[in-house]
């Protein structure tokens, strides 16, 4: 799998964000258009927000080995 420049950018971005447990990292509303769908399933889990909950992303096992080579 080929990662275009935009993905590899996602990546590292969700990376920076702050873990808010068991991997799970906010997503703001504003740049939730611009993530949601645009990793494959297979590297990422996405949470949509819901009553009492928030939005978020969190690397599978393939997506951490991904992020460790970017």
């Amino acid at each position: 799998m080929k990662l275009t420049d935009e993905q590899k950018d996602l990546v590292r971005l969700i990376l920076r964000s702050k873990d808010d447990g068991e991997g799970w990292r906010r997503v703001s509303k504003m740049l939730w258009p611009h993530v949601k769908g645009k990793l494959p399933a297979d590297l990422v889990e996405e949470r949509e927000a819901e009553i009492g909950a928030f939005t978020g992303v969190r690397l599978t096992a393939r997506g951490q080995a991904v992020a460790d080579y970017l």
